[in-house]
């Protein structure tokens, strides 16, 4: 599970501008800790825009994550998965670890707290009060052998060069895009930030 994550300020998207070959008009995305529902910056087609974290279900249920081994036969995520893929930057995220009576946030990131890029969905829907916006959600995956005491997923963090591979559209083999989500290979930094 992936609940909330961070990018830290505009020097993130300074360097993101860097990477990506267009960016939004007027793109207005939050820094710091981002929270479900919040416009966020996220990577399409090689283009920087902005969208809302999370997909609407039919009754109205905020779903904010998909998990790697369903995501290309769930109804929800399954044309998103082959058509609709994107890259969210993030410098970590957080998840809480149940101890004893309390839980315990953890702030997860790589070390020097470098920008990553988590593996993502994104497609149209209708909110609560009808007005039509673009969402996405955070691909999970098993937690890796280091973080796995904290919770048991984690989200996918496309390695360095298969990022171009997720993101083109062209890609429609399910078994290399599937490939692509496991969990992240590389020691991650974890703080623990309160109960």
């Amino acid at each position: 599970m992936c609940g909330r994550y961070v990018i830290y300020s505009d020097s993130e998207y300074e360097e993101l501008q860097n990477i990506v070959s267009d960016t939004e008009k007027n793109l207005s995305c939050k820094s710091g800790e981002i929270y479900p529902t919040d416009k966020a910056p996220v990577i399409i087609n090689n283009r920087l825009t902005s969208l809302n974290w999370g997909f609407y279900t039919y009754d109205s249920m905020l779903i904010i994550n998909a998990r790697s081994e369903t995501v290309d036969s769930k109804p929800m995520f399954k044309t998103a998965f082959v058509k609709r893929r994107c890259l969210i930057p993030a410098n970590s995220y957080f998840e809480w670890k149940k101890e004893h009576d309390t839980k315990i946030k953890y702030e997860i990131g790589l070390t020097k707290k470098s920008l990553f890029f988590m593996a993502g969905l994104y497609s149209v829907f209708s909110d609560k009060k009808n007005n039509r916006y673009i969402g996405f959600v955070i691909i999970t995956t098993q937690a890796n052998d280091n973080l796995s005491h904290i919770h048991t997923r984690m989200p996918v963090i496309i390695e360095p060069g298969y990022q171009k591979t997720w993101l083109d559209n062209t890609t429609n083999d399910s078994s290399i895009l599937k490939n692509i989500l496991k969990p992240y290979n590389s020691n991650m930094t974890t703080f623990k930030i309160s109960s």
